[in-house]
């Protein structure tokens, strides 16, 4: 995807969040977008706000598949 295909992705799916802020499905795509896009900081921003509004708890399924997309991105780059 190239860059602006990130940001027309990103801006799509944070427009679709407004309307169900606690979308799970939402969140974890906007995180692998985020992940594609090399995009740490946004990444960990949308973490934080998972974490916040637990939707996702360390050790549950939906964490494994955040920590796995991290880990994928940056760890093993």
């Amino acid at each position: 995807m190239s860059e602006g295909q990130f940001e027309r992705a990103e801006h799509a799916l944070l427009f679709a969040m407004r309307q169900d802020q606690n979308n799970l499905e939402l969140r974890l795509k906007l995180l692998e977008v985020y992940a594609d896009s090399n995009n740490k900081a946004a990444f960990d921003r949308q973490v934080e706000q998972l974490q916040k509004r637990g939707l996702v708890v360390e050790g549950d399924p939906n964490w494994r598949i955040v920590r796995q997309l991290y880990v994928d991105t940056w760890v093993y780059d």
